[in-house]
C-alpha cells in the first residue's frame, strides 16, 4: 500500500514531523524502500527480474521522492541531510537500468552544493549520490535538449569534474608530502575517504563519453592523472 510511503515521505521535513531523529529514519526507510521495491531483484536462479510496477508509477514515485528530498538537504539536523542524500542515491541507483527517462536536472545542483557541508558524512554521501544521479541529468539524449539548460548543465559537469579532481589531489599531495597540512587523524582519515569516493564517482562521469568533446583536453587529463597516481 504506497499510502503508507506517503506517510512516511511525510516525515521526512520539519513540516510533517518535529523530531529531527524521526525524519532521519524516514529518509532512511526511503532510501531503503527504493532499492528493495522500486528497481530489480533477484529471482531464486540469481537473474534480475523486474519487479511488478509500471514504468510509469515508478517515475511518479521516484519523482516525488526526489521532491520531498529538496527541503531534506538542508535541514538542520546532520544525520537527516546524509539520510536525505542516501534516498536520493539509492533511488537513482535502483532504477538505473529501468528508467533511463527519468530526469534529475533539478536535484543534481542540491546534491553538488552538500560536498561543502561542515559534516564529514554529508559530504560522503553526496560525493556517492553525484555519480548515480548523472545518469539521470547526462543521457545519451542530453545534448539534443534545446535551451539555456544543457549550457548550464555542461558548466555543473566540468565543476563536478573538477573539483572531484582536487579532493583526489589534495590528498595524494598531503600523502607524499608535496603539501603540508595541518590535518588531525580523523580529518585525514575523511578525507581519504572523500577522495576514494571521488574517484569512483569520476570514474562514473567520465562514463559519460558523448560529453567529453565539449570539454578542454586538459579538465580530463587532469582528473585521468589522479586517478593513475592513485
Amino acid at each position: 500500500d504506497w499510502t503508507h510511503v506517503d506517510s512516511i515521505l511525510r516525515m521526512c521535513t520539519p513540516k510533517g514531523e518535529k523530531s529531527g531523529g524521526v525524519r532521519s529514519a524516514a529518509c532512511k526507510a526511503v532510501g531503503d524502500i527504493c532499492t528493495v521495491c522500486v528497481g530489480s531483484l533477484l529471482s531464486e536462479e540469481g537473474l534480475e527480474k523486474a519487479v511488478p510496477f509500471s514504468d510509469d508509477f515508478v517515475v511518479a514515485i521516484s519523482t516525488k521522492v526526489c521532491s520531498e528530498m529538496e527541503p531534506a538537504l538542508n535541514d538542520k539536523i546532520v544525520s537527516v541531510r546524509s539520510m536525505a542524500l542516501f534516498a536520493i542515491g539509492n533511488t537513482a541507483l535502483a532504477l538505473q537500468n529501468r528508467c533511463a527517462f527519468l530526469s534529475m536536472n533539478r536535484i543534481l545542483p542540491l546534491v553538488y552544493a552538500c560536498i561543502v557541508d561542515k559534516d564529514d558524512k554529508v559530504v560522503g554521501n553526496a560525493i556517492r549520490t553525484i555519480g548515480h544521479v548523472s545518469y539521470f541529468v547526462y543521457t545519451p539524449e542530453f545534448l539534443s535538449n534545446e535551451g539555456g539548460s544543457v549550457s548550464d548543465d555542461l558548466k555543473l559537469y566540468c565543476s563536478l569534474l573538477s573539483n572531484l579532481t582536487r579532493k583526489i589531489h589534495d590528498v595524494l599531495c598531503d600523502a607524499t608530502g608535496e603539501i603540508s597540512r595541518e590535518l588531525s587523524w580523523k580529518q585525514r582519515n575523511s578525507a581519504k575517504k572523500h577522495a576514494w569516493g571521488s574517484a569512483t564517482t569520476i570514474g562514473m562521469l567520465l562514463g559519460h563519453s558523448h560529453l567529453l568533446s565539449h570539454f578542454d583536453d586538459s579538465l580530463v587529463e587532469s582528473a585521468l592523472l589522479q586517478l593513475f597516481r592513485c
